[in-house]
């Protein structure tokens, strides 16, 4: 993700964040799959280069997809969408990982092997690929709404519409 989010950076002043999370997204849920797919025999260097894969999806979803929620608010709204958007990442994440937990836990209840065990970790995995799939619907829509404030702006005359209003380093100081 760290080596990622730079790069993410640069391309979400050029694109908007909107696509650039929206790809993002669809590589992190692709990056998933081989985890749920994972057996007793699986190599570790496969794993280990999904997961680095999988990690600049992550790092190319969350930030631009921050930024694009913002990019598509006016300026007196961003004070109060900050903490929202604040609190609906950390509840967010902490559902998401609830849910992992408990299917995981259901899972190994009925495990007497390695191969039960992956199997157990491979369905949990599955709902994690679920779940960052669902994560393109709302990418979809802070992909319209920054191209409609976008648009808006182009309408109303700004200097330079095509520039995505609210800098990345600006949604990073907000988020932290």
């Amino acid at each position: 993700m760290a080596l990622t989010m730079p790069l993410a950076s640069k391309l979400t002043e050029r694109y908007g964040g909107g696509p650039v999370a929206l790809v993002g997204v669809i590589v992190t849920a692709l990056m998933t799959i081989p985890f749920a797919l994972i057996g007793a025999h699986t190599s570790v260097l496969e794993l280990c280069v999904t997961m680095v894969i999988r990690g600049g999806g992550m790092g190319a979803s969350f930030m631009p997809a921050m930024t694009a929620a913002f990019a598509a608010l006016e300026r007196s709204e961003v004070s109060h969408a900050t903490p929202q958007l604040n609190v609906l990442n950390r509840i967010g994440g902490s559902i998401g990982t609830t849910i992992l937990a408990v299917v995981l836990a259901d899972g190994e209840r009925h495990v007497h092997s390695a191969a039960g065990a992956a199997h157990a970790f491979g369905t949990a995995f599955w709902w994690s690929a679920g779940i960052a799939a669902l994560a393109i619907i709302p990418c979809v829509v802070l992909m319209r709404a920054e191209g409609n404030a976008r648009r808006a702006a182009k309408q109303a005359g700004m200097a330079d519409p095509d520039r995505v209003a609210i800098d990345t380093g600006a949604v990073a100081e907000a988020l932290a």
